[in-house]
């Protein structure tokens, strides 16, 4: 039987507006046994984020447009180089000087303002599934997680072949995985330590422990935008007045996709040294064109066009240029979808993606995230069980 206890504070909390929710999340701590939880809970790395000009505290939450805000208040803080991050791409905004990587204590001692941002656990976990494991742009642990649970190799035998750099590794490293949805959720419930991108929000930022000025979510992140700039800047905001965000929270953000994918297949594949065959050429562009249906950026009755991923004839393939593809599809003119048609289709996908896993495995997604939940306002129940 489902969980149901959690239910109450959830719906509760999730109607709570942008400015009222830190102190409805301190409530909710008061009654809350939460360090008897934590100390069930795996191990995760947190980082922070440190803008210093106008002193403001980002506790870094992936998978829930921390890249969408980054480059907005980036844009706010600069506004000098606003074409420059308007433009650079995704993966590599959390790594420039003009953001200091700090400790908690460091970030909010000196913040004038400190946030978070949160986002439905069964939606995060499923996004995380796509961009990190599907879509392969972390590689080796979709290597892995297809070895433990497709090959059957042992964990222990899998780290003597890491250690002992097995031949055999080389091939699985120049291939494409096949890692379900099901198997990623069972690695992220049972791992002793977890990926900032699969951690649940409350165990990387420690709401309970750590008081936050704002704490936005991505379901409402244009109207919550505009609460936070409002506080950072102590003046009253129009929301045409914050730098737009469209194009990072999916409005185009099928450049970013295409571009990313290719950019992290052709670095993985050149580290490894992959000579790649038809077999692997032809899933490489299947695999995107899959992943751009589950993301909602093209519609799922769109065939698949061979003239968009069509590389040189003979036995010298590689992947093409990312720039490349991107100019194919707009040669090709590949329709994209628009906002409600993309929303309306992630969210088929999402319900389908449930609607195939055990509810034992929904048990063990409620339990590790049993805070986030509880806390933020989100529904303990996915979608596809009301």
């Amino acid at each position: 039987m489902l969980e149901r206890q959690y239910i109450s504070n959830s719906r509760l909390n999730g109607s709570v507006p942008v400015y009222k929710r830190p102190e409805r999340v301190a409530d909710i701590c008061r009654t809350l046994e939460v360090g008897a939880v934590n100390n069930q809970t795996p191990s995760v790395l947190s980082v922070y984020h440190f803008y210093d000009i106008s002193n403001i505290c980002s506790c870094h939450v992936p998978k829930a447009a921390s890249s969408s805000i980054g480059r907005a208040l980036l844009i706010s803080e600069y506004p000098e180089k606003a074409v420059i991050f308007r433009n650079l791409p995704r993966h590599q905004l959390h790594g420039l000087r003009e953001v200091q990587n700090v400790t908690s204590n460091q970030c909010l001692k000196n913040a004038e303002t400190s946030f978070l941002v949160t986002r439905d656990p069964y939606r995060r976990l499923f996004s995380a599934y796509i961009d990190k494991i599907y879509l392969e742009k972390f590689h080796k642990m979709s290597v892995v997680l297809d070895a433990l649970y497709n090959k059957g190799v042992s964990r222990k035998k899998l780290k003597d072949m890491i250690e002992n750099k097995d031949e055999r590794l080389k091939t699985w490293y120049c291939s494409v995985t096949d890692v379900s949805f099901e198997q990623f959720l069972k690695y992220v419930t049972t791992s002793q330590s977890l990926d900032p991108h699969f951690a649940p929000v409350s165990l990387l930022c420690d709401p309970c422990s750590k008081h936050y000025d704002v704490i936005l979510k991505q379901e409402t992140l244009r109207d919550d935008m505009q609460h936070l700039f409002e506080k950072i800047y102590k003046k009253n905001y129009f929301a045409e007045e914050i730098p737009n965000i469209a194009n990072y929270t999916g409005e185009t953000g099928i450049e970013s996709q295409i571009l990313t994918y290719y950019t992290h297949r052709r670095a993985w594949f050149s580290k490894h040294n992959c000579k790649i065959d038809r077999k692997t050429y032809n899933a490489i562009n299947q695999r995107l064109w899959n992943g751009l249906k589950l993301l909602g950026s093209i519609d799922d009755n769109l065939e698949f066009i061979d003239e968009l991923f069509r590389g040189p004839d003979g036995d010298k393939l590689r992947i093409r240029n990312p720039e490349t593809v991107l100019y194919e599809f707009k040669l090709n003119k590949v329709p994209y979808l628009n906002s409600d048609s993309r929303e309306k289709q992630r969210r088929k996908h999402l319900i389908l993606a449930y609607q195939n896993i055990d509810i034992s495995m929904i048990w063990r997604i409620q339990r590790l995230f049993h805070l986030d939940f509880t806390l933020f306002g989100y529904d303990p129940l996915p979608a596809t069980l009301y």
